[in-house]
């Protein structure tokens, strides 16, 4: 169990807080990954739990995930556009030319929020590897 200020924290509080301080460190500590388990564990580690209801983390919200990804995309040499859907919940756009007219297209729309974590007997935002 966790003390701060010497009293004992419960599991959702510590979880929380863990969830903070993650919130806090996000920008400085993450680095390109170079690997598709990196990508997955740098995403997990943005929390970007959907604001309804009660998201037990004061990670709500996409914005931080979307402005990840276009970053990522853009290094892969894409023309990323955010678009703000609702306050803090934007959609990323990524285009990259084709090399002929007419040419097939693909689409992805994958959802870039999450559930919500309160009760959680882990940390959601860990990004760990077990077996």
């Amino acid at each position: 169990m966790i003390r701060e200020h010497g009293t004992a924290l419960g599991s959702d509080v510590q979880m929380r807080l863990a969830a903070r301080r993650r919130l806090r460190e996000t920008s400085h500590r993450m680095s390109e990954p170079h690997s598709v388990i990196e990508l997955l564990q740098a995403l997990i580690r943005i929390p970007s739990v959907n604001p309804h209801g009660d998201p037990g983390t004061d990670g709500v919200g996409e914005g931080k995930i979307a402005e990840y990804l276009a970053d990522f995309l853009r290094g892969l040499g894409a023309r990323v556009e955010l678009r703000e859907v609702l306050p803090g919940r934007p959609n990323v756009v990524a285009h990259w030319p084709g090399d002929r007219a007419g040419k097939p297209r693909v689409l992805f729309a994958p959802h870039t929020d999450t559930v919500s974590v309160l009760g959680m007997s882990i940390d959601p935002f860990g990004g760990e590897v077990r077996d």
